[in-house]
């Protein structure tokens, strides 16, 4: 880590004994060894912890890629084809799918429409259902 040789360790040695005191420098000692080691332990831990993520990433990339294009049957018998969805900031699928790229901020396509209310025609208004029960 910081590539310290004998001649530095025994020169923090004599400095330390001389300011500490031979009484109160193993103490010392221990306590720099104690923080010391939570640091390592802790270090290796992120380190872990960020190797575990890019795995996980590699994996996922590969499952996407090796199921691009397959179909799957559904717990209710249907079937659907492999589909990414969009995640925010993804450029891979914008470039895959660009009919479903949202539109720019400031643009006229990102102002919200009104929808207008729909008109009954006048010769289906006393045989009208609800728009969810149409067959």
């Amino acid at each position: 880590m910081f590539d310290m040789g004998f001649l530095e360790l025994a020169m923090l040695a004599g400095i330390g004994l001389i300011v500490l005191g031979p009484e109160r420098l193993p103490v010392a000692a221990r306590t720099v060894g104690r923080y010391i080691g939570q640091a390592r332990r802790f270090v290796g831990k992120f380190q872990r912890q960020i190797e575990q993520e890019m795995r996980l990433e590699e994996l996922n990339r590969k499952i996407m890629e090796d199921t691009k294009d397959q179909t799957f049957t559904n717990n209710d018998g249907t079937t659907t084809t492999s589909r990414r969805e969009p995640v925010e900031n993804d450029p891979g699928f914008y470039a895959e799918h660009p009919e479903r790229r949202p539109p720019e901020p400031g643009t006229d396509d990102a102002a919200p429409t009104e929808e207008q209310p729909a008109t009954p025609d006048a010769d289906s208004s006393t045989d009208q259902q609800p728009p969810g029960d149409r067959s």
